[in-house]
């Protein structure tokens, strides 16, 4: 299977094998291993710790593998410095892989090993005309344009990744959570981080299809002619998630930044003079040419399906925010219709007065707690910040926050004595004046018998209300809207209804990943 973790660069023909194998033997003994690398090409095994090198040479190369195994729960894991010599340029790349000990297996979380870290700071890193350093680069603004440029240029073969000083903080708050960042994404892209002045002179360079917001992080594909070519390709992390869930930050970009590090091919002259060595990943024993010939054909079909799969993230997500502009303007021109008798019909739509859209699930219940008056989100922040890291996360909240201003719509239409009856209702029939952003479908006022009927299932659905709404201060809330359909985790918001009590709000308990 592709590997968990790839750090690819290259760095002067100068340094040579005994500076990455003393490189290697001193991150082995970080690990607690307490053997070093054979000497000759061979493989030693010291306290359940597999450690091999490899030598190979060619008329104009040489080649090096050192790896380390270790045996983890449901699998092995294969952290390899790779790297082919030259008397100019050479390369070097750390893969982390992963074995699964069972079909069932799940892979781990991986982090960037301390190997990349050391390799980064011991030599001078790049990726073509791009460095890759062990700590963030701070981008004044007097060398915003030469940065530009470099970011425009088409053949930049790395994502560059971009943070925004936050107005909100410090600079040194600004400053220890971009180091942070870059300890989760070490070696995969460069790391920047703007002044304030920087940042409003890089948005004014960049447009407002690219503007980068105060305190978020953008991510910068290469290979793009020009930078504006396909804005959705240059992802983003809005501020409110990379303060609140940092973890769940570093799994979003590295997700990016990984299908782009694994894209990069390796050098011709690894995969001409030296993979079939051994040693190397493709040295063949008699009988194994047709099950690996297979085994690597695979390897590149799993590859191009994520990689499919990405692209398909992002074409929702495109879909989903030109629906929320459309009902947006169908909801303004309704308005003007009503109030004008039909005049005004093709008046530019105004801002919102609210978000069209959310960026996160948790910034979905941030923008709830700020524009929606009769809308009351309970403690269940870290709940939905789960579901952030996803790949189809805004997906998720583009329709969670839809679900919420309908919940929204709703109450006013109750408290305003237009309608009556339940959610439901309102999606199925909606009266004049109002619009729903979500369907009938997608709301259930009820569990099935075998929830309520289960204490454990129906003991999960309970959760905290004022006690002027129930006195023992908490409540069932069966009723629900279902982000999706069905999947998994399926994500799910339960709510108590009480416009028709004493506060006249909505409760919202939960939002997160189907319960149980």
């Amino acid at each position: 299977m592709p590997p968990l973790y790839r750090c690819h660069v290259s760095f002067s023909g100068e340094q040579g094998t005994d500076d990455l194998r003393s490189l290697f033997d001193h991150w082995i003994a970080e690990q607690g291993v307490e053997r070093q690398l054979p000497l000759d090409p061979g493989t030693t095994t010291s306290d359940g710790a597999t450690l091999s090198s490899a030598r190979a040479e060619s008329p104009d190369a040489s080649a090096i593998r050192f790896s380390l195994v270790n045996e983890v729960e449901d699998g092995q894991c294969e952290t390899s410095l790779t790297a082919i010599l030259c008397d100019d340029v050479s390369t070097a790349w750390i893969d982390v892989e992963w074995t699964p000990g069972s079909a069932f297996a799940t892979p781990p979380d991986i982090r960037p090993p301390d190997l990349a870290t050391n390799l980064l700071t011991r030599f001078d890193c790049s990726v073509g005309e791009s460095p890759i350093r062990p700590t963030p680069i701070v981008l004044e603004e007097s060398n915003v344009v030469g940065f530009l440029q470099q970011l425009q240029e088409p053949d930049r073969q790395v994502p560059v990744v971009v943070v925004a000083a936050d107005r909100w903080d410090d600079w040194t708050a600004s400053l220890d959570r971009c180091h942070d960042l870059q300890k989760g994404i070490m070696g995969l892209a460069p790391v920047l981080i703007l002044t304030r002045a920087a940042n409003a002179a890089m948005n004014e360079g960049l447009g407002s299809d690219l503007t980068v917001q105060s305190g978020s992080i953008s991510c910068f594909s290469p290979g793009l002619d020009p930078l504006t070519a396909d804005p959705r390709a240059h992802r983003s992390v809005p501020r409110e998630l990379y303060v609140s869930n940092p973890d769940a930050t570093i799994r979003r970009i590295s997700r990016v930044l990984l299908t782009h590090a694994l894209k990069r091919d390796l050098p011709d002259i690894y995969r001409n003079d030296f993979i079939r060595q051994p040693g190397f990943p493709r040295h063949k024993g008699i009988d194994e040419t047709e099950l690996l010939s297979t085994l690597y054909r695979l390897e590149d079909e799993v590859a191009e399906l994520r990689s499919n799969f990405e692209l398909e993230v992002l074409e929702h997500e495109e879909t989903t925010r030109a629906l929320d502009d459309a009902q947006s303007r169908v909801s303004y021109l309704q308005t003007r219709l009503i109030s004008v008798k039909g005049q005004g019909a093709f008046d530019p739509t105004p801002e919102p007065a609210i978000p069209a859209a959310a960026d996160s699930c948790l910034e979905a219940l941030s923008y709830a707690g700020q524009y929606l008056d009769n809308v009351v989100i309970g403690d269940t922040a870290n709940s939905a910040s789960e579901l952030d890291e996803y790949p189809q996360s805004q997906v998720w909240s583009a329709k969670a926050w839809r679900a919420l201003r309908t919940l929204q719509e709703y109450a006013t239409a109750k408290l305003e004595d237009d309608f009556e009856g339940n959610l439901f209702n309102f999606c199925a029939r909606p009266p004049d004046g109002y619009l729903p952003l979500i369907t009938r479908h997608d709301v259930a006022m009820q569990e099935g018998d075998a929830t309520d009927n289960d204490p454990t299932r129906r003991n999960a659905r309970y959760f905290p209300v004022p006690e002027e709404v129930i006195a023992d201060g908490e409540a069932y809330m069966c009723a629900h809207i279902k982000i999706t359909q069905g999947g998994s985790p399926a994500p799910r918001i339960h709510f108590l209804d009480d416009t028709t009590g004493q506060t006249g709000n909505i409760y919202v308990g939960y939002f997160g990943k189907h319960l149980p």
